[in-house]
Protein backbone atom coordinates (compact mmCIF):
# COMPACT_ATOMS: atom_id res chain seq x y z
CA UNK A 1 0.00 0.00 0.00
CA UNK A 2 1.46 3.80 -1.31
CA UNK A 3 0.16 7.10 -0.71
CA UNK A 4 1.07 10.44 -1.13
CA UNK A 5 -0.26 13.97 0.01
CA UNK A 6 1.95 17.28 0.16
CA UNK A 7 5.21 15.48 -0.17
CA UNK A 8 4.29 12.88 2.96
CA UNK A 9 4.83 9.42 1.42
CA UNK A 10 3.65 6.44 3.81
CA UNK A 11 5.31 3.02 2.17
CA UNK A 12 4.78 -0.58 4.04
CA UNK A 13 5.46 -4.26 3.59
CA UNK A 14 5.40 -6.77 5.61
CA UNK A 15 8.31 -6.36 7.56
CA UNK A 16 9.20 -2.50 7.12
CA UNK A 17 7.84 1.28 7.04
CA UNK A 18 9.28 4.15 6.49
CA UNK A 19 8.07 8.05 6.42
CA UNK A 20 9.46 10.93 4.87
CA UNK A 21 8.88 14.55 5.48
CA UNK A 22 9.13 17.88 3.18
CA UNK A 23 12.61 19.12 2.79
CA UNK A 24 11.99 21.89 5.47
CA UNK A 25 11.90 18.90 8.20
CA UNK A 26 14.27 16.54 6.32
CA UNK A 27 16.42 16.13 8.99
CA UNK A 28 13.85 14.32 11.33
CA UNK A 29 13.07 10.35 10.11
CA UNK A 30 11.42 7.62 12.06
CA UNK A 31 12.44 4.02 10.44
CA UNK A 32 11.27 1.00 11.92
CA UNK A 33 11.60 -2.97 11.37
CA UNK A 34 8.45 -5.06 11.83
CA UNK A 35 10.30 -7.64 13.59
CA UNK A 36 11.13 -4.51 16.39
CA UNK A 37 15.26 -4.75 15.50
CA UNK A 38 17.05 -2.77 13.48
CA UNK A 39 19.06 -5.75 12.20
CA UNK A 40 21.22 -6.45 14.72
CA UNK A 41 18.30 -7.94 17.19
CA UNK A 42 18.90 -4.44 19.51
CA UNK A 43 15.63 -3.86 21.32
CA UNK A 44 17.67 -0.80 22.56
CA UNK A 45 17.73 0.85 19.10
CA UNK A 46 14.58 1.86 17.50
CA UNK A 47 15.19 2.80 13.80
CA UNK A 48 18.74 4.23 14.49
CA UNK A 49 17.67 6.19 17.62
CA UNK A 50 18.93 5.35 21.20
CA UNK A 51 16.70 5.50 24.42
CA UNK A 52 18.17 8.52 25.73
CA UNK A 53 17.30 10.54 22.01
CA UNK A 54 13.43 8.85 22.39
CA UNK A 55 13.83 10.31 26.18
CA UNK A 56 14.64 13.36 25.20
CA UNK A 57 12.04 13.68 22.45
CA UNK A 58 9.46 12.64 25.14
CA UNK A 59 10.12 15.02 27.78
CA UNK A 60 12.22 18.34 25.73
CA UNK A 61 10.69 19.18 22.43
CA UNK A 62 13.50 19.90 20.55
CA UNK A 63 11.72 22.45 17.94
CA UNK A 64 8.83 24.70 18.84
CA UNK A 65 5.48 24.23 18.24
CA UNK A 66 3.65 26.94 15.80
CA UNK A 67 1.77 28.29 18.48
CA UNK A 68 4.71 28.47 20.59
CA UNK A 69 6.44 30.37 17.64
CA UNK A 70 3.74 32.79 17.67
CA UNK A 71 3.89 33.52 20.90
CA UNK A 72 7.71 34.03 21.67
CA UNK A 73 7.68 36.48 18.36
CA UNK A 74 9.27 33.36 15.95
CA UNK A 75 10.88 33.94 13.26
CA UNK A 76 11.15 37.31 10.71
CA UNK A 77 10.20 39.41 13.46
CA UNK A 78 13.21 41.01 13.80
CA UNK A 79 15.62 43.11 11.92
CA UNK A 80 19.47 42.85 11.90
CA UNK A 81 19.80 47.08 13.09
CA UNK A 82 17.43 45.79 16.22
CA UNK A 83 19.58 42.62 17.07
CA UNK A 84 22.60 44.65 16.84
CA UNK A 85 21.08 47.37 19.16
CA UNK A 86 19.39 44.26 21.65
CA UNK A 87 23.30 42.84 22.07
CA UNK A 88 25.09 46.12 22.55
CA UNK A 89 22.56 46.69 25.41
CA UNK A 90 22.94 43.19 27.05
CA UNK A 91 26.72 43.73 26.50
CA UNK A 92 27.94 47.05 27.78
CA UNK A 93 26.53 47.53 31.37
CA UNK A 94 28.36 48.70 34.65
CA UNK A 95 31.46 46.86 33.56
CA UNK A 96 32.36 49.87 31.31
CA UNK A 97 32.89 52.38 34.57
CA UNK A 98 35.15 49.91 35.89
CA UNK A 99 37.33 50.47 32.76
CA UNK A 100 39.43 53.17 34.25
CA UNK A 101 40.16 51.35 36.79
CA UNK A 102 41.50 48.21 34.75
CA UNK A 103 43.82 50.78 32.63
CA UNK A 104 45.17 52.13 35.83
CA UNK A 105 46.27 49.18 37.06
CA UNK A 106 47.67 47.45 33.30
CA UNK A 107 48.48 50.45 31.55
CA UNK A 108 46.68 52.24 28.50
CA UNK A 109 48.73 49.79 26.06
CA UNK A 110 48.34 46.98 27.97
CA UNK A 111 44.69 47.54 29.07
CA UNK A 112 43.25 48.20 25.34
CA UNK A 113 45.33 44.78 24.47
CA UNK A 114 43.51 42.92 26.92
CA UNK A 115 39.99 44.32 25.91
CA UNK A 116 41.26 43.21 22.35
CA UNK A 117 42.05 39.72 23.61
CA UNK A 118 38.59 39.63 25.59
CA UNK A 119 36.68 40.60 22.76
CA UNK A 120 38.21 37.89 20.70
CA UNK A 121 37.39 35.36 23.53
CA UNK A 122 33.71 36.31 23.86
CA UNK A 123 33.23 36.26 19.94
CA UNK A 124 34.78 32.89 19.41
CA UNK A 125 32.59 31.58 22.36
CA UNK A 126 29.40 32.78 21.00
CA UNK A 127 30.38 31.54 17.62
CA UNK A 128 30.59 27.94 19.80
CA UNK A 129 26.89 28.60 20.91
CA UNK A 130 25.52 29.73 17.80
CA UNK A 131 27.23 26.13 16.39
CA UNK A 132 26.59 24.18 19.07
CA UNK A 133 22.56 25.18 18.68
CA UNK A 134 22.30 24.58 15.10
CA UNK A 135 24.22 21.13 15.07
CA UNK A 136 21.29 20.27 17.73
CA UNK A 137 18.53 21.86 16.01
CA UNK A 138 19.14 22.85 12.75
CA UNK A 139 18.12 26.28 13.68
CA UNK A 140 17.98 28.47 16.76
CA UNK A 141 17.67 25.96 20.20
CA UNK A 142 17.90 26.64 24.12
CA UNK A 143 20.78 26.11 26.41
CA UNK A 144 18.11 23.33 27.78
CA UNK A 145 18.29 21.32 24.82
CA UNK A 146 22.08 21.02 25.16
CA UNK A 147 21.97 20.30 28.34
CA UNK A 148 19.75 17.23 27.58
CA UNK A 149 22.21 16.07 25.27
CA UNK A 150 25.70 17.08 26.88
CA UNK A 151 24.27 15.94 30.18
CA UNK A 152 21.16 14.08 30.97
CA UNK A 153 17.71 14.69 29.23
CA UNK A 154 15.88 15.40 32.17
CA UNK A 155 17.59 16.74 34.69
CA UNK A 156 20.38 18.55 32.44
CA UNK A 157 17.69 21.43 31.56
CA UNK A 158 16.82 21.50 35.08
CA UNK A 159 20.48 22.15 36.18
CA UNK A 160 20.61 25.42 33.07
CA UNK A 161 17.32 26.71 34.17
CA UNK A 162 18.93 26.85 38.26
CA UNK A 163 22.13 28.31 36.51
CA UNK A 164 20.85 30.86 34.31
CA UNK A 165 18.15 31.96 37.54
CA UNK A 166 21.07 32.63 39.88
CA UNK A 167 22.90 33.94 37.22
CA UNK A 168 19.90 36.69 35.61
CA UNK A 169 18.86 37.36 39.75
CA UNK A 170 22.42 38.78 40.31
CA UNK A 171 22.90 40.67 37.50
CA UNK A 172 19.48 42.30 37.89
CA UNK A 173 20.26 42.80 41.69
CA UNK A 174 23.26 44.86 40.82
CA UNK A 175 21.14 47.06 37.65
CA UNK A 176 18.66 47.59 40.52
CA UNK A 177 21.17 48.86 43.37
CA UNK A 178 22.97 50.85 40.17
CA UNK A 179 19.62 52.27 38.71
CA UNK A 180 17.99 53.26 42.64
CA UNK A 181 21.36 54.89 43.46
CA UNK A 182 21.99 57.11 40.24
CA UNK A 183 18.59 57.84 40.13
CA UNK A 184 18.28 59.40 44.00
CA UNK A 185 21.57 61.67 43.42
CA UNK A 186 19.84 62.55 39.73
CA UNK A 187 16.94 64.02 42.28
CA UNK A 188 19.07 65.88 44.28
CA UNK A 189 21.05 67.07 42.20
CA UNK A 190 18.75 68.48 39.98
CA UNK A 191 15.27 68.92 42.41
CA UNK A 192 17.12 68.75 45.77
CA UNK A 193 14.36 65.52 47.02
CA UNK A 194 15.99 63.25 48.96
CA UNK A 195 13.94 60.27 48.60
CA UNK A 196 14.67 56.88 50.62
CA UNK A 197 17.03 54.63 48.07
CA UNK A 198 14.76 52.11 48.59
CA UNK A 199 11.79 53.89 47.22
CA UNK A 200 13.34 55.26 44.31
CA UNK A 201 14.66 51.22 43.69
CA UNK A 202 11.18 50.12 43.97
CA UNK A 203 10.02 52.72 41.67
CA UNK A 204 12.09 52.07 39.17
CA UNK A 205 11.75 48.23 39.06
CA UNK A 206 7.75 48.14 39.30
CA UNK A 207 7.46 51.13 36.93
CA UNK A 208 10.18 50.61 34.36
CA UNK A 209 12.18 47.04 34.88
CA UNK A 210 9.06 44.51 35.47
CA UNK A 211 7.12 46.10 32.35
CA UNK A 212 10.33 46.01 29.90
CA UNK A 213 11.21 42.41 30.98
CA UNK A 214 7.37 41.18 30.65
CA UNK A 215 6.94 41.71 26.87
CA UNK A 216 7.17 38.77 24.77
CA UNK A 217 9.76 39.56 22.06
CA UNK A 218 12.91 40.52 22.45
CA UNK A 219 12.55 42.56 19.44
CA UNK A 220 10.08 45.02 21.35
CA UNK A 221 13.31 46.08 23.39
CA UNK A 222 14.80 47.34 20.41
CA UNK A 223 13.88 50.58 20.70
CA UNK A 224 14.70 51.23 24.58
CA UNK A 225 18.20 49.52 23.95
CA UNK A 226 18.39 52.12 21.28
CA UNK A 227 17.95 54.84 24.15
CA UNK A 228 19.97 53.50 26.11
CA UNK A 229 23.13 53.36 23.62
CA UNK A 230 22.48 56.70 22.77
CA UNK A 231 22.86 57.46 26.78
CA UNK A 232 26.02 55.83 26.34
CA UNK A 233 27.42 57.39 23.50
CA UNK A 234 26.28 61.23 25.71
CA UNK A 235 28.50 60.06 28.28
CA UNK A 236 31.64 59.13 26.14
CA UNK A 237 30.98 62.55 24.44
CA UNK A 238 30.84 64.43 27.99
CA UNK A 239 33.86 62.29 29.43
CA UNK A 240 36.07 63.22 25.90
CA UNK A 241 34.84 67.39 26.73
CA UNK A 242 35.22 66.53 30.29
CA UNK A 243 38.96 64.87 29.83
CA UNK A 244 40.10 67.49 26.83
CA UNK A 245 38.75 70.75 29.01
CA UNK A 246 40.71 69.67 32.33
CA UNK A 247 44.02 68.92 30.15
CA UNK A 248 43.47 72.42 28.38
CA UNK A 249 43.58 73.87 32.03
CA UNK A 250 45.84 71.83 33.96
CA UNK A 251 48.31 70.22 31.36
CA UNK A 252 48.53 66.48 31.44
CA UNK A 253 49.79 64.97 34.64
CA UNK A 254 52.08 62.75 32.80
CA UNK A 255 53.15 61.51 36.39
CA UNK A 256 50.17 59.50 35.97
CA UNK A 257 50.01 58.55 32.36
CA UNK A 258 51.62 55.34 31.78
CA UNK A 259 51.33 53.22 28.75
CA UNK A 260 52.33 50.19 30.58
CA UNK A 261 51.91 50.14 34.61
CA UNK A 262 55.00 49.46 36.74
CA UNK A 263 53.45 45.96 37.47
CA UNK A 264 51.40 44.78 34.28
CA UNK A 265 50.92 41.60 34.92
CA UNK A 266 49.07 42.28 38.47
CA UNK A 267 46.93 44.83 36.25
CA UNK A 268 45.94 41.59 33.61
CA UNK A 269 44.89 39.37 36.53
CA UNK A 270 42.54 42.29 37.95
CA UNK A 271 41.53 43.25 35.17
CA UNK A 272 40.13 39.37 33.45
CA UNK A 273 37.07 39.25 35.31
CA UNK A 274 35.92 42.54 34.59
CA UNK A 275 36.60 42.38 30.82
CA UNK A 276 34.96 38.96 31.22
CA UNK A 277 31.74 39.98 33.08
CA UNK A 278 31.97 43.23 30.66
CA UNK A 279 31.63 40.97 27.38
CA UNK A 280 29.13 39.02 28.96
CA UNK A 281 25.77 38.74 26.44
CA UNK A 282 25.49 34.68 25.88
CA UNK A 283 22.37 33.87 27.59
CA UNK A 284 20.42 36.48 25.03
CA UNK A 285 21.64 34.97 21.65
CA UNK A 286 19.42 32.22 21.50
CA UNK A 287 16.23 34.37 22.16
CA UNK A 288 17.64 36.57 19.59
CA UNK A 289 18.47 33.98 17.29
CA UNK A 290 14.84 32.82 17.02
CA UNK A 291 13.25 36.09 16.29
CA UNK A 292 15.60 36.25 12.48
CA UNK A 293 13.86 34.95 9.80
CA UNK A 294 17.15 33.56 8.63
CA UNK A 295 17.73 30.58 11.21
CA UNK A 296 21.29 30.24 9.67
CA UNK A 297 24.30 30.68 12.16
CA UNK A 298 25.03 33.26 9.65
CA UNK A 299 22.62 36.49 10.63
CA UNK A 300 22.98 35.77 14.64
CA UNK A 301 26.96 35.83 14.25
CA UNK A 302 27.22 39.46 12.42
CA UNK A 303 24.65 40.77 15.08
CA UNK A 304 27.16 39.75 17.58
CA UNK A 305 30.29 40.73 16.17
CA UNK A 306 28.67 44.40 15.47
CA UNK A 307 27.69 44.17 19.07
CA UNK A 308 31.04 43.31 20.03
CA UNK A 309 32.92 45.49 18.08
CA UNK A 310 30.12 48.61 19.88
CA UNK A 311 31.53 47.34 23.00
CA UNK A 312 34.67 47.45 22.72
CA UNK A 313 34.89 51.06 21.06
CA UNK A 314 32.65 51.64 24.62
CA UNK A 315 34.79 50.05 27.06
CA UNK A 316 38.19 51.44 25.13
CA UNK A 317 36.51 55.82 24.94
CA UNK A 318 35.28 55.40 28.86
CA UNK A 319 38.59 53.65 29.84
CA UNK A 320 40.94 55.72 28.31
CA UNK A 321 39.30 59.06 28.85
CA UNK A 322 38.55 58.13 32.19
CA UNK A 323 42.22 57.18 32.90
CA UNK A 324 43.07 60.56 31.51
CA UNK A 325 40.86 62.49 33.92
Amino acid sequence: MSGSDEGVSLDSSSNSQSFSFPQDASHVSLESGGSGSSGSGSGSDRGGRTETDLLIDETTPMVASDSEIDTFAGPGKTSMIGAIFNLSNTVIGGGALSLPFVMAKAGILVGVIEAVLMAILAWYSARLVVQTGYHINGKSASYAQIAARALHPRYGPRLIDATVTIFIMGVLTSYVIVTGKSVQNFLIFFTGIDLPFELTSAAITLCILFPISSLKRMNSLKYTSVVAIVFIMLLIVALMFRTATTISFEGLKLGNFKLVADDPFNGILMGIPILSVAYQFHPNIYPIWMEFEDQSPKPVNKASMAAIAIAFTTYCSMGVFGYLL
